[in-house]
């Protein structure tokens, strides 16, 4: 009895795992692919209230945010529902592409209405790539190591949006909100 509570208790509880970053290329791969993502979308996001300021009109960046971000909502909340018989991995190529090329174009926002339509088409694309990343995640990587895959996809996130405003701030600050975007839109084609 003592030697099963021991094999029990111990050796499998203290053994130590490496991390699944380390062991799962697929995860490896939606880090740095969430890394682009979260660093294209915080220059979209800081550059969009940049120019609206630039432009005299504050309001700009705050009607671009909401309508972008109810287009995103709702489009995901349709993906969502969809039942693809692609294969996950193409669904993952698919929306890298669709997704660099969306925001890719924001090399040609210097304009409010430029933005607004550029904004408004990409957000379409936005909440299924993320859907897609995460179900990617889901599948490459065992039950019991879900939620640590998960962590990382955000800590790559995370990094891509501490990254992305602080090297558009000072771009915003030397060259403008145009130069900005154009930063952003190479981050973005980073993506695929």
């Amino acid at each position: 009895a003592d030697e099963a509570a021991e094999k029990g208790s111990g050796a499998v509880g203290s053994r130590k795992q490496k991390s699944v970053l380390r062991t799962s290329a697929v995860v490896r791969v939606l880090f740095a692919l969430m890394f682009f993502v979260g660093a294209f979308f915080s220059v979209f996001d800081a550059t969009t209230v940049a120019l609206a300021e630039e432009l005299g009109n504050a309001n700009i960046a705050g009607i671009v945010l909401i309508v972008a971000s109810c287009v995103s909502m709702v489009t995901g909340f349709l993906f969502g529902m969809l039942r693809l018989r692609v294969p996950q991995y193409a669904q993952l190529v698919a929306a890298a592409v669709v997704i660099g090329l969306a925001y890719g174009s924001m090399f040609l926002v210097d304009s409010g209405l430029s933005l607004f339509v550029m904004s408004t088409i990409a957000a379409l694309f936005y909440a299924p790539l993320l859907i897609t990343a995460n179900a990617t995640c889901e599948r490459a990587v065992p039950g019991d190591r879900i939620t640590e895959a998960i962590t990382w996809m955000n800590a790559g996130m995370t990094c891509g949006m501490a990254f992305g405003p602080s090297v558009s701030g000072i771009i915003v600050d030397t060259w403008g909100a145009a130069t900005s975007f154009d930063f952003g839109a190479l981050l973005a084609a980073a993506v695929p």
